[in-house]
């Protein structure tokens, strides 16, 4: 993609904004919606930075801090900026700096680059820019702070122990007649491969809460399989059980569980297909008296690779 048809071009191509010089635009790549999410969700759990872990870490105060007031419209505030990164990127001024506006949109640009420009790349109405330098990251947020990010301790494959026997696909063709819905392809394709089982790492997930309304940390335990009908773990038994005692409604399909028992769902329904929820059993909905079901991720397959190794 040429940079004068990137989504934010008038930051470096307007006289309102900013005008680059025709080197400094040469300079300016444009990365794929592909690349981008694989850079995205190396550091970040969530499609939406500010639902990630990380809110958690700003929140309490535990995110390391570059600085509090990058000074954004200020003169000597910007260039004091300028000059603070210049000093703590001085071992990556030959190298890139990947610019990640969300999950799908960033810019690959020279470092020195960004440090002599830094104001035109984060303006003060983004809300955060990811700023990946390989194998750690900045953070801009929330208008004038700039905190250090280290890589997400993902997990390069999902481990299970107790894997249920393998299946076919009209095992699973017989469950979608009984609930009458159908499943999600990227969670078939990999229970068919893996019938579930308890994970042998120590894993978390987040999800945000509709209580506190913050993103809260669980441990991931199981996931569960499809087996006779007999098994205690067994997706069948789990789903009537939850629906016949009002627990969850039929179009949420119990998938796996945590530490404490409390299931993760795979919602059914039209409008919401796919995504990923969180179903605390001992959390009521006063109205519909059904469990409370946080939101995950926004697919099955999203759900497994935010899981992220727990730390001590």
């Amino acid at each position: 993609m040429d940079i004068r048809d990137f989504c934010y071009a008038e930051r470096f191509t307007d006289e309102n904004y900013a005008l680059f010089s025709e080197e400094e635009l040469a300079e300016l790549e444009v990365l794929s919606a592909e690349e981008t999410s694989g850079i995205w969700y190396s550091y970040c759990d969530k499609k939406e930075l500010t639902r990630s872990l990380f809110v958690i870490k700003i929140v309490s105060h535990t995110l390391p801090i570059l600085t509090v007031d990058c000074g954004w419209g200020d003169e000597k505030g910007e260039d004091d900026t300028r000059q603070l990164l210049k000093r703590t990127l001085r071992e990556h001024l030959d190298g890139k700096i990947n610019i990640c506006y969300d999950s799908e949109t960033a810019l690959r640009v020279p470092v020195w680059l960004f440090c002599k420009r830094w104001s035109d790349f984060c303006y003060a109405y983004d809300y955060y820019v990811l700023l990946d330098l390989g194998e750690r990251a900045l953070l801009y947020y929330d208008e004038d702070m700039m905190y250090f990010l280290e890589k997400r301790k993902g997990i390069k494959k999902l481990i299970l122990s107790d894997v249920g026997a393998k299946i076919a696909l009209n095992e699973i063709d017989s469950f979608e007649k009984y609930i009458g819905l159908t499943l999600p392809d990227d969670y078939k394709h990999f229970i068919m491969e893996t019938n579930g089982g308890v994970s042998v790492d120590k894993l978390v997930f987040g999800y945000n809460s509709v209580i506190t309304l913050r993103v809260t940390v669980s441990r991931f335990r199981q996931l569960f399989s499809f087996g006779n009908g007999k098994d205690e773990n067994d997706v069948r038994n789990i789903y009537e059980s939850l629906v016949k005692n009002r627990q969850i409604p039929s179009y949420l399909i119990p998938v796996g569980d945590d530490m404490e028992e409390n299931v993760i769902c795979i919602s059914l329904e039209k409008d919401d297909f796919g995504t990923m929820y969180y179903c605390n059993l001992n959390k009521k909905d006063k109205e519909t008296g059904l469990c409370i079901a946080n939101r995950i991720a926004e697919s099955f397959m999203g759900f497994i690779r935010a899981l992220t190794v727990e730390t001590e």
